[in-house]
């Protein structure tokens, strides 16, 4: 039987590859088996650039593999799934396989959880400087098809979900408008504002997350109001499982395969904390 051939250079491949060893070009592309809404959460580790010039490379990949750990595991607490991982960024998608009337929430409440908990992750391994996380979330229609044990979901609200991160200051959670009406009844938002978007006609709208609120939307309200509303947001979110529920579990689930990929998570006193808004 003759040798599959590269599409873009016509010399043959090694049985099984997923690339070309001699141009680098994808063999294939999964076709898109369906159309889906999801909510996409784009993490990127702040100064990484920096911090990988202070420390050896072996220590850096630890760092970076306890990150991409934590992540995992904060995502899979609240029903998202971290589908890519590409250097110190991570995208972590609600909506699939199934999806919630509250992704937008939950998502959102994941990136929450991801920023304040990256500063502790870098205490707990022993940084001279808090970990800082930029943040973007998007919901939109995208493609999802598959790729050996793992999801690819393809859009321009991915694209545009990765720009909102990319816009972000270290610290700072920057939301799309459709995710912002989705979300307004349980997120505190402050003023929008525009943000120009390579590759994209036309400025985006992004809204700067400022946590949990009780009330109706709090978009565009100022900074003393929405304080008030978050001194009467409840100890633990409403959205956040029980002990023993099918969530635990798949936390639970999540801390075994990242202990199998050697990740630092402290998923233990992790699970022992309230979590706060």
């Amino acid at each position: 039987m003759a040798a599959e051939r590269c599409p873009r250079c016509g010399r043959p491949l090694p049985a099984g590859a997923n690339f070309c060893p001699n141009c680098g070009a994808p063999v294939s592309v999964p076709e898109a088996s369906e159309r889906r809404i999801v909510t996409v959460v784009f993490v990127d580790m702040a100064g990484s650039t920096e911090l990988a010039s202070q420390v050896d490379a072996e220590r850096f990949r630890e760092i970076l593999a306890a990150f991409h750990g934590m992540v995992s595991e904060e995502a899979a607490w609240l029903g998202g799934v971290a589908e890519g991982f590409i250097g110190d960024a991570v995208l972590v998608v609600f909506g699939i396989p199934a999806a919630r009337e509250d992704d937008a929430i939950r998502a959102i409440r994941t990136a929450i959880d991801i920023r304040d908990r990256a500063e502790r992750l870098g205490e707990e391994l022993g940084l001279s400087n808090p970990i800082r996380v930029r943040i973007g979330v998007r919901t939109g229609q995208v493609a999802v098809g598959t790729a050996q044990d793992r999801n690819i979901v393809i859009g321009a609200e991915v694209n545009l979900g990765a720009r909102l991160q990319q816009a972000a200051a270290p610290g700072e959670i920057l939301v799309g408008d459709t995710t912002m009406q989705l979300a307004r009844d349980g997120v505190a938002f402050g003023e929008p504002r525009t943000i120009e978007a390579k590759g994209f006609e036309g400025a985006v709208t992004a809204w700067r997350s400022r946590g949990c609120s009780r009330g109706p939307s709090t978009a565009g309200t100022s900074a003393s109001s929405t304080a008030a509303g978050r001194s009467h947001c409840s100890t633990t979110c409403s959205i956040v499982p029980p002990r023993g529920s099918a969530h635990t579990s798949s936390r639970s689930s999540a801390s075994r395969a990242s202990a199998s990929r050697g990740w630092s998570t402290n998923s233990s006193r992790a699970c022992r904390r309230r979590r706060r808004c």
